[in-house]
């Protein structure tokens, strides 16, 4: 069984929690990103939730560009829910969101429904 030793380290002000973790006289790296199934992890920003959004925007253009006009609204909105949002989605527990962020989010899932319920954006709908 191997012999495992946890030495931390905590600094106080804008420097981050710092671990040292040693097994079998090896120390490991520690690193200041770390991504793990596409989902990004990070002590002090998280470009998961940009780059996720960027995917996101262009798989609703994407539907808006092919399908939109040519299936029902049913259709689409299962697409939606099963092939867009769970991607999105996926590791979003992770995330501390600015309220920028939220509503860039907000904006971009408004893009693919506001269409699809016959609005505009001078019926002046929010989101709730």
């Amino acid at each position: 069984m191997p012999l495992i030793t946890l030495l931390c380290l905590c600094f106080v002000g804008t420097d981050h929690l710092r671990t040292k973790i040693i097994i079998n006289d090896e120390t490991l790296e520690q690193v200041s990103e770390f991504t793990y199934l596409r989902c990004s992890i990070s002590y002090q920003f998280s470009n998961d939730v940009e780059f996720k959004l960027a995917k996101f925007l262009q798989l609703i253009c994407t539907i808006k560009r092919t399908i939109f006009k040519k299936v029902r609204t049913e259709t689409i909105l299962k697409i939606y829910n099963t092939l867009v949002l769970p991607p999105f989605l996926y590791g979003s527990e992770n995330w501390a969101l600015t309220v920028l962020q939220r509503r860039r989010i907000d904006a971009a899932e408004m893009k693919l429904l506001r269409p699809l319920a016959c609005y505009t954006l001078s019926d002046h709908k929010t989101n709730d």
